[in-house]
């Protein structure tokens, strides 16, 4: 779809059939109307004196709404706090391993002197050990 393009949706809210224009999805119009819908079931059947006061039971729904909204950006907000958390940590982590990398990389380069000077023979051991025959 073009981004200027609208798509012509109907859908069934509180059991009365809406056309609406949008550039979102038709799915995704769907899942919306859906989500509205459940909320004003839901309003109704808390208190059915709401249904006949349209007003009091738009403030409802709309309290509703904007109480999931909140929590969900609450939620959003803990969990990119907590991948920021994560990213540090492995960046720490990569240091640390780097670090680490470095310190075996000179272990080994040492081990590696150690066996070549045990390896090779000792010039003046071997002369001793000449000498004494």
């Amino acid at each position: 779809m073009e981004p200027d393009e609208k798509n012509l949706v109907e859908v069934v809210i509180a059991g009365e059939v809406v056309t609406l224009t949008a550039a979102e999805s038709e799915e995704y119009i769907h899942k919306l109307a859906r989500y509205l819908d459940k909320k004003i079931v839901s309003i109704t059947r808390i208190n059915n004196s709401f249904a006949a006061n349209s007003f009091y039971k738009t403030v409802l729904i709309s309290i509703n709404i904007a109480d999931d909204f909140f929590k969900e950006k609450d939620k959003a907000q803990k969990l990119e706090a907590e991948a920021q958390a994560r990213e540090k940590e492995l960046e720490a982590l990569r240091a640390e391993n780097a670090g680490l990398a470095e310190q075996l990389r000179e272990a080994r380069e040492e081990l590696g002197e150690y066996i070549d000077a045990f390896d090779k023979p000792d010039k003046q051991a071997a002369n001793v050990v000449h000498i004494k025959k």
